[in-house]
């Protein structure tokens, strides 16, 4: 109707704007010209119908607003179309990036960065929580420097690549496996006690000592492996520096074991009571 064509200015620009990421410049261009011969044919008709001059002069000014103004909103729209793709194209790039310094390329596991960030926020969740459901392990290759001086460093990635994915393939989805620097890596275990810990890195231990490398039979590879419980209130610097001790203390009782530092203390505390005892 006449008296409703001065809603349609409005109405034509919101819905542009609506959808003006969903659809291509030519379609916004092509529905601008619909628009504009659309209204010009209605108000043709409506002046045929009721042979109003002064409607159609009042008619042919809104019309003529709408065909300045429509061009300059379309290519406004086009220009923010244009600046959403490259932001578009930025954020994957930075996610990308993200995702590159999140993951060791090499070993296809977390990066140290991301695991200490990632221990970082075990961390603050087991303190607001007040659960010590939070263990940290250390894992080192043994005599990982042999294997490279004996079958060259290739052959020591591959360990280093073999090692990773069978870590990976042990530990539960929400568990973190990360490579902390050379043949060390952390491995956290979220929502988990130390006995279920310690059972995990047991399987990892046999399943690395009954490893076969195709292109080198006699080689076999074994790790050293401590792991201790988070003690709410400490610091990632105490807990991690406890699992590092029983790491150590499996290195120097023999390697290729696991040492869980609380169970350490445990039978060292029961030893010294039956010496007492004694």
């Amino acid at each position: 109707e006449p008296a409703s064509q001065m809603v349609m200015t409005p109405f034509v620009f919101l819905a542009l704007g609506h959808d003006q990421y969903r659809i291509s410049r030519r379609v916004l261009i092509a529905l601008g010209v619909l628009v504009l011969v659309g209204s010009a044919g209605i108000i043709l008709l409506h002046y045929r119908q009721l042979y109003s001059i002064e409607l159609l002069q009042i008619a042919g000014l809104q019309w003529l607003a709408l065909a300045l103004a429509l061009p300059l909103f379309l290519y406004q729209v086009t220009k923010i179309q244009r600046l959403h793709q490259v932001v578009a194209k930025a954020s994957e790039r930075i996610k990308h990036i993200q995702a590159e310094a999140q993951r060791d390329v090499l070993l296809d596991c977390y990066s140290r960065r991301y695991v200490v960030a990632a221990l970082e926020a075990q961390k603050q969740w087991a303190d607001e929580r007040g659960t010590s459901a939070l263990c940290l392990a250390v894992l080192d290759l043994d005599h990982f420097k042999n294997i490279n001086d004996r079958w060259g460093h290739l052959m020591g990635d591959e360990v280093l690549r073999r090692f990773s994915q069978l870590a990976q393939r042990e530990v539960r989805s929400g568990d973190i496996f990360g490579r902390y620097g050379g043949e060390e890596f952390l491995l956290i275990f979220t929502q988990a006690s130390l006995h279920g810990a310690y059972s995990t890195l047991q399987r990892i231990r046999l399943a690395l000592e009954n490893l076969v490398f195709e292109n080198a039979p006699d080689l076999k590879v074994t790790v050293s492996i401590g792991v201790t419980v988070y003690q709410p209130g400490e610091s990632l610097l105490e807990l991690f520096s406890r699992a590092d001790t029983a790491m150590y203390a499996a290195k120097q009782g023999g390697r290729n074991q696991v040492v869980a530092e609380q169970m350490q203390a445990d039978r060292e505390n029961g030893q010294a009571l039956s010496r007492r005892r004694a």
